[in-house]
C-alpha cells in the first residue's frame, strides 16, 4: 500500500540492513522494530517491488542531463517566439530515444515550471505608446491581425501644437525615451502578468489582450517617463550627453553566431 510518509523508504532500508546484518532474526521482529509493513518489507527482501524513487527512475525517458538540454532548446525556442509544439517535443524524445513518450509525460514537461509553452499559434498586436516630457501618456493604440489600422493623429494633433519629428536612422535605441526607460519596466511587468494568467488558466488571445494589457499599464508613472526623456537629453535639453562613440558604426566582436543557440550548446562541435 503506497504511503506519503517521507521517511517510510528509510524504515524500509533500515529494517533490510537489519536483516542483512543479522540485527533481526525475522522478517517479522524487523518490521515491528522499525513501523513497517511485514508484507511490504517481504516483498522487497524477495525482488517483487520497488521503492517509489526507483520505479519512478525506471518509467524516466529522459536521463537529467538530455531532459536539462531538451529545456534549453525549449526555452530559446519560446524566446524566439517560435516555441515548441506538442508535436515538436514528441519528435525530438523520438531521435533522442527511438521511441515516442506517452501523451502524458509530453503534458507534464509542457507544464513543468521551468518551461511553459506560451502559445503555439502567434498572433502579432503591436501597441502604440505615447508620452511627452511631462510625463504624460496618451491613451494606448493597438494593431491587430484583422485591422484597422488605428491613427492616433486622428484628432488633429498639428491644432494640439503637436508636431511630428522623426529621429535619425539608428538612434532610437539612444533618443526614444519609451524605448529607454520606459518600455523594459512594462515589458517585465506584462511577462510576471502573462505567466499569472497561465498559472490561472486564462489564454491570452486577441479578444482579451487588450484588456489584460491595460491592467499593467499602471506601471508607466510620470516620474519614470520624465526620467526617460532627461536619459535621452531631450528635456532637460543636454545636447552634451553622448559622444561620437555613442553612435559610431558597430563592429563585429565574434565571429560565431550564437544569439539563436541555447548556453548548452557546445562550442565546438566535432564533425567528420
Amino acid at each position: 500500500r503506497a504511503t506519503t510518509d517521507p521517511e517510510y523508504e528509510n524504515r524500509i532500508q533500515e529494517a533490510i540492513s537489519g536483516i542483512v546484518s543479522r540485527k533481526y532474526k525475522t522478517i517479522v521482529a524487523a518490521a515491528t522494530a522499525n513501523s513497517v509493513s511485514r508484507q511490504t518489507l517481504s516483498d522487497r527482501l524477495n525482488g517483487k517491488h520497488q521503492s517509489i524513487k526507483s520505479c519512478s527512475h525506471a518509467r524516466r525517458v529522459l536521463s537529467d542531463t538530455v531532459e536539462a538540454i531538451l529545456v534549453d532548446w525549449a526555452r530559446t525556442r519560446a524566446a524566439s517566439g517560435t516555441p515548441y509544439k506538442f508535436k515538436d517535443i514528441l519528435n525530438k524524445v523520438f531521435s533522442i530515444t527511438g521511441q515516442y513518450p506517452r501523451r502524458q509525460w509530453v503534458y507534464r514537461f509542457l507544464n513543468k515550471d521551468y518551461y511553459r509553452q506560451h502559445s503555439d499559434n502567434l498572433e502579432l498586436v503591436t501597441g502604440l505608446e505615447c508620452g511627452n516630457a511631462a510625463g504624460t501618456m496618451m491613451k494606448p493604440y493597438f494593431v491587430l491581425k484583422d485591422g484597422p489600422l488605428p491613427n492616433p493623429l486622428e484628432d488633429s494633433p498639428y491644432g494640439a501644437s503637436i508636431i511630428i519629428i522623426a529621429f535619425p536612422s539608428k538612434t532610437t535605441h539612444k533618443l526614444q525615451p519609451l524605448d529607454v526607460g520606459v518600455f523594459g519596466c512594462l515589458q517585465k511587468k506584462w511577462y510576471v502578468h502573462a505567466d499569472n494568467c497561465l498559472a490561472r488558466g486564462l489564454r491570452i488571445d486577441r479578444y482579451n489582450v487588450i484588456q489584460e494589457y491595460c491592467l499593467v499599464r499602471d506601471i508607466m508613472i510620470p516620474s519614470l517617463v520624465q526620467k526617460a526623456f532627461e536619459h535621452t537629453g531631450i528635456y532637460p535639453l543636454n545636447p552634451n550627453l553622448f559622444s561620437e562613440q555613442d553612435f559610431a558604426p558597430s563592429f563585429a566582436s565574434s565571429t560565431v553566431a550564437r544569439s539563436h543557440l541555447p548556453s548548452s550548446y557546445p562550442s565546438e562541435v566535432l564533425t567528420s
